[in-house]
């Protein structure tokens, strides 16, 4: 009897940890949300790309969607879109967030229609 309730008191400790690294994860994602915002938006101007609008006119970087969004615990892509017509071309960097910092974990150009 007493072996069941000591691995029945394991078993909550250890759901207990994985729910609170979960949500330690999501809370790091999303306090690191504004600043890989900032990050697309340096990558975006520096990359000299321009768009153009469904009128033909030019798209600046400086005026491009640009966002981010967290994918997993601990894991969030930042994006920029290139607007081309009624088209688009989206630039995506998946990035794992640490407490000590950011690492690239895949970078990713999707041509959309």
């Amino acid at each position: 009897m007493k072996m069941q309730s000591s691995i029945k008191n394991s078993a909550r400790i250890v759901v207990a940890a994985m729910l609170g690294l979960i949500i330690l994860g999501y809370i790091i994602a999303s306090l690191a949300q504004p600043s890989i915002g900032k990050v697309m938006r340096q990558e975006a101007n520096s990359s000299s790309i321009t768009g153009i609008s469904f009128g033909g006119q030019r798209v600046l970087a400086n005026n491009f969607k640009v966002g981010s969004k967290i994918e997993w615990p601990f894991v969030v892509i930042g994006y920029f879109s290139v607007p081309f017509d009624l088209h688009a071309t989206v630039h995506a960097t998946t990035y794992l967030v640490l407490p000590w910092g950011k690492y690239t974990l895949s970078k990713q150009v999707d041509h959309l229609l």
